[in-house]
């Protein structure tokens, strides 16, 4: 209860309909398609969960739901590899794409924290 809590509030800071952990996502078993949002540190947990937005039923997603679910999933490998430039170059796609969005603005101010401080 207290981590959905904490995802719910999650959802206002990254602009996200719903946050879901890694273990809903895999309760779900692919009857939504989802997008992974990252590794967040809420409170009361040593650490981070691995977070997703669900976009929509996978039987109703059209190509423009895969197309952003795919450009995220990369977009948040390549900044867990410290794959920085590709990260910053696929988050200049989604956002021409499908436009800004707090979670984009997110992931530009972490890219920047890392050059600063890698």
């Amino acid at each position: 209860m207290n981590l959905g809590a904490r995802l719910e509030s999650a959802n206002k800071q990254l602009d996200t309909r719903i946050l879901i952990s890694g273990r809903t996502r895999e309760l779900i078993n692919g009857d939504f398609l989802v997008r992974p949002i990252g590794t967040l540190r809420v409170v009361g947990k040593n650490e981070g969960v691995a977070t997703f937005e669900p976009l929509t039923l996978s039987s109703r997603a059209t190509d423009a739901d895969r197309e952003l679910a795919g450009f995220t999933r990369r977009m948040v490998e390549a900044f867990r590899a410290g794959r920085l430039a590709e990260c910053e170059e696929i988050l200049a796609r989604v956002e021409a794409r499908f436009g800004e969005s707090r979670l984009l603005a997110v992931y530009r101010s972490a890219i920047e924290q890392c050059r600063r401080m890698p």
